[in-house]
């Protein structure tokens, strides 16, 4: 008998410590506290993303990391992105509970991006199309929960904005601008 609950202790302690790390990913909480109000919108409106025409993917490193473009931030891989609500719930996304391929307990930087599923089905597919309208939420450093306890929610995570992508003859022609400006400068 002793063996036998020495054996089972030993295992509980051992998957215990490959246990992963969760989060509840979701926008919307009602304002309560512990929860996330963090509506995203749409610059060029100030409309509410609707629907699932929109999609959400959490970025994410194991290091501290508070620069929203910091190229250490990485789409978290083994799930598909959340869909963004409609009608009243428009610009919120309730995507359920995400798991790290981290212990529970570590402290993690997190990073919410959002795009239009029409320019691509990743964050990276929509910057590259000039069709895409993306955004960057702020990062929030998070404290994964441990199964089988209840994941916590993005405490932190502050609402957020999607543009248009840039197309490359706008930008070349802002560039151009800007020499031409420089060069009348310099003459004067």
């Amino acid at each position: 008998m002793k063996k036998l609950l020495l054996l089972a202790t030993f295992a509980l302690v051992t998957a215990s410590a490959f246990a992963q790390g969760t989060v509840n990913f979701a926008n919307a909480g009602g304002g309560a506290p512990g929860t996330v109000n963090a509506p995203v919108t749409l610059s060029t409106t100030g409309a509410r993303l609707d629907g699932a025409g929109w999609l959400a993917q959490i970025y994410w490193t194991a290091a501290g990391v508070s620069d929203p473009n910091s190229s250490s931030l990485v789409a978290l891989t083994g799930s598909a992105p959340g869909t963004f609500n409609s009608g009243a719930q428009a610009g919120y996304f309730t995507a359920g509970q995400r798991t790290f391929p981290v212990a529970g307990g570590t402290v993690v930087s997190i990073q919410v991006r959002a795009w239009n599923a029409a320019a691509g089905a990743t964050y990276e597919a929509a910057l590259g199309n000039a069709a895409g309208i993306t955004g960057k939420g702020n990062v929030v450093q998070y404290t994964l929960g441990t199964p089988p306890a209840t994941p916590n929610n993005l405490v932190g995570l502050t609402a957020f904005t999607v543009s248009p992508v840039p197309e490359p003859s706008s930008i070349a022609l802002g560039l151009l601008g800007l020499g031409a400006v420089a060069l009348f400068r310099r003459r004067k």
